[in-house]
């Protein structure tokens, strides 16, 4: 049986190295979900891109061939569907963009993914893309949309008495509950005030409005572990993130 094309688009989240010239690509397909394609000669061929538009949460058109006797699709065609320079060329956009496609790689399985979610990855990597001074503080917006998307959003509930926020309630709570979840041996789900704090600004600001909170480098950092503990209690696997301590060197 020959192999069938299929025409798609998908954003990069990570390339291995194949053999002499090829990689294994790690996407998020717009039809297939996540997924993986061998690319073999790359920079070869006229109908091949190069490898200067293979870097991550490059959003790529693709021509791939499916074919039943192969584990995965082979890339036939390959050409980036935006250019995104800011990414490509900007250091603080290409360490977030390294962050962001790690966190995708490792929270969706094989074959997750929708339409939904792919539409709305590609609409906040073109806002990354686009930023126009200080990108600090995107990735902490990032994440908390990023649960949203998931389905488990923080419900904001915020006020002087439910202060503090319960990851696994997905809820703000009063400093009694917070400090029985602390007995308890649960502290850790249960966010700081300060975190619990920036979560609610986060969760009613815009994107604008959040890159320009007056952040420290140890608030992001603090705040970006806290949600990540989030994510990974509600994706129920550990979601260890090698790329944030590069991301909190460089905006520190």
């Amino acid at each position: 049986m020959m192999a069938i094309p299929v025409k798609s688009s998908a954003i990069l989240l990570h390339s291995l190295k194949w053999g002499d010239s090829g990689h294994v690509l790690h996407l998020l397909d717009s039809d297939a979900g996540r997924t993986s394609m061998l690319l073999r000669g790359v920079g070869k061929g006229k109908k091949n891109g190069n490898r200067g538009c293979l870097f991550n949460l490059s959003i790529l058109d693709l021509v791939s061939l499916d074919s039943p006797k192969a584990s995965m699709r082979t890339v036939k065609e390959y050409e980036p569907k935006v250019a995104l320079n800011g990414i490509r060329t900007d250091l603080n956009k290409s360490v977030i963009a390294l962050f962001i496609s790690e966190l995708l790689y490792r929270s969706i399985s094989e074959g997750d993914g929708d339409g939904e979610l792919f539409g709305w990855l590609c609409e906040a990597i073109l806002r990354l893309d686009a930023i126009e001074g200080s990108c600090a503080n995107f990735h902490l917006w990032f994440l908390v949309e990023y649960s949203r998307h998931l389905g488990f959003f923080p419900k904001d509930n915020y006020d002087c008495s439910n202060c503090r926020f319960d990851a696994v309630s997905a809820q703000f709570v009063d400093t009694a509950a917070a400090s029985a979840a602390e007995a308890y041996g649960k502290g850790r789900m249960v966010f700081p005030q300060r975190e619990s704090t920036l979560l609610h600004i986060i969760c009613t600001s815009t994107l604008e409005e959040v890159l320009a909170l007056p952040l420290t480098g140890r608030q992001r950092s603090d705040f970006a572990a806290r949600c990540i503990d989030f994510l990974s209690y509600h994706l129920e696997c550990q979601l260890n993130i090698k790329s944030l301590n590069v991301l909190h060197e460089i905006f520190e």
